[in-house]
């Protein structure tokens, strides 16, 4: 069984915007490095990966009334992939409203197609008298 390592897409306006150039940021555990990170992302989405980044951000020390406390520290896979592939969990929403056009472009052409029923409203029985 292969170890993933904890990998969860990190989603942000920063993220999203490096989707559109191919690069894809996920959080991940502590203990993984750039090449356990590389063969994970292949084979979950079957994708070519050229580059990972590694960013290692401390967590915070926060005060409270109950004393001081410190956030879990985080570090993030900042992935390239290979020209022209992509994952889809990182869609923007313009993709998402080009999808939706094309779906409702093929629902339109499906509509013409569509034939008329016999003696309900076709053009053969308008205008006769009998």
């Amino acid at each position: 069984m292969t170890n993933f390592y904890g990998l969860k897409p990190h989603i942000s306006e920063k993220s999203f915007t490096l989707s559109a150039m191919g690069k894809y940021v996920f959080l991940v555990s502590k203990d993984a490095n750039k090449v356990t990170v590389k063969d994970a992302i292949e084979k979950l989405f079957k994708v070519n990966v050229t580059k990972v980044n590694m960013i290692c951000i401390p967590g915070k020390l926060k005060r409270s009334k109950s004393g001081i406390g410190k956030r879990k520290d985080v570090v993030k896979a900042v992935v390239t992939l290979k020209k022209g592939e992509r994952i889809d969990l990182f869609e923007t929403e313009e993709a998402k409203d080009e999808k939706k056009d094309k779906k409702a472009d093929k629902k339109d052409i499906n509509k013409d197609k569509a034939p008329t029923p016999e003696g309900r409203g076709s053009d053969q029985s308008i205008g006769k008298a009998k």
